[in-house]
Formats: C-alpha cells, structure tokens, sequence
C-alpha cells in the first residue's frame, strides 16, 4: 500500500494526492527486479563524472572512487530529447532498495550502501497526465531538494547567515490575497508560519515554510518544514 498528500483546493488537492501516490507506488514499491537491471562496476560508473563524460562533475558518481570498485544495481537514464544514455546506481534514486537484500551484489555492497545512504533520495520520480506534465514535476522536485541542501550547506556548514539568521521572507512583501490565504491556513494549524527563501542561482523560487510552535523537532517547539518549488 502507498499512500499521498495532495495541497490545494478542491480538486487541485485530490489531483495531487492521487499523482503523488502513483509516484510513490513506482519509486518505492513496484520497483524493476534485480534480473531486470543493469550491473556495472563503481569505477566504471565514477567515469562518467570525468570531464566531458555524460554525468560530468556529478558529485555521488565521483565519490564512489572512495571506495573498491564493485558490482552494483544501476538504472540508465536517457536523456530527454536526446541520445546520451547516464548509467546510476539504482539505490540513488530509490533508496528503499537498500532495505531488500537482493538488490546487494557483493558484500562489499553494505559499506558503500551504508554510506552513501545520506546521498540518496528519490526526488526527481514524478508522475502527471502527460509527460511533459511529469518532466516538469520531476525537475521542480529536483530544483527543491537542491535548494534545500544548498540552504542547509550554506547556512548551518559553512555558516552565511548574519547573526546565524536564515534568509526569510517579510510576509508584509506577499500580494494580499496570498497574505490572506496564509492567515487562514495559521488559524487552522494555530501557528506562526515562517517562510524561508531557498533560491538558488538556477532562479527558479523555491520557499521552505515551518510552523513555529508545532511539533517537538530535535528538542525544540519547531514543526518539520516543507519545501516547495514553482515555475
């Protein structure tokens, strides 16, 4: 069983739901079989981040170069409206793999899997009515995850921020009607909603919001935020 979360109004809500469980059923449950995937070998696939290569300065394929080289599950990709065909390791886009062990080659598989778990995520697995419909999902997934990583690189690792502060966005700034709206769903929830910018230098906005006063997050009174990215 798969579940999904639609947002919106009706039916712009159970429009969302009903895709985001498709797009769950097939980058966590009904995944290809072992027999149904491509072997390769880390080394080989690193190759493709050289320069020039296909995934050029792609920075999961060069770190697999950190380890012995070994045989792993992978996945080719094709690019859209193209030739190029990139070779990835299929646990980089559904990390769900790594807990069914006939998707592990060799043993040597548990130390690399076990590491580059924190690099995994199935962001970028879409699904719409067409398929330009779920391209443009899938690169907007793409777009928010790494505005969400780039945030949290820049403001907890290397630590941008001016006082430690985070760069957010001045709600008097939002038209009315989205002001509004905001207030409404603040009622609902019965918490400060805090909008943060997490746009990066490919320019397409991506906004993380979190509700101050809600949930118990890692010792404090702060909600889980949600991140967003729109065209």
């Amino acid at each position: 069983m798969v579940a999904g979360t639609g947002k919106g109004g009706d039916p712009f809500c159970e429009a969302g739901a009903f895709f985001e469980a498709i797009e769950h059923l097939y980058s966590e449950q009904n995944l290809p079989g072992p027999e149904e995937m491509v072997v390769m070998g880390t080394h080989a696939l690193a190759d493709q981040a050289e320069c020039g290569g296909v995934g050029e300065g792609h920075l999961g394929l060069e770190m697999l170069r950190e380890f012995p080289d070994q045989r792993v599950y992978c996945t080719a990709i094709k690019e859209w409206g193209g030739e190029r065909e990139l070779v990835l390791p299929v646990f980089f886009w559904s990390p769900n793999l790594l807990l069914d062990e006939r998707y592990v080659c060799e043993d040597a598989n548990i130390e690399l899997y076990a590491y580059m778990m924190k690099y995994c995520s199935n962001s970028g697995v879409a699904s719409g009515m067409r398929r330009e419909d779920a391209v443009l999902h899938g690169i907007n997934e793409g777009i928010e995850r790494d505005g969400y990583g780039a945030l949290l690189y820049r403001y907890f690792y290397c630590d941008e921020g001016e006082d430690g502060g985070l760069p957010v966005i001045d709600m008097a700034s939002l038209p009315p009607n989205l002001q509004g709206e905001l207030g409404r769903v603040e009622r609902h929830v019965g918490g400060e909603c805090v909008l943060i910018d997490a746009t990066t230098d490919i320019g397409v906005p991506v906004v993380g919001a979190v509700f101050k006063g809600k949930g118990v997050y890692g010792g404090s009174e702060v909600g889980t935020p949600g991140f967003g990215c729109s065209l």
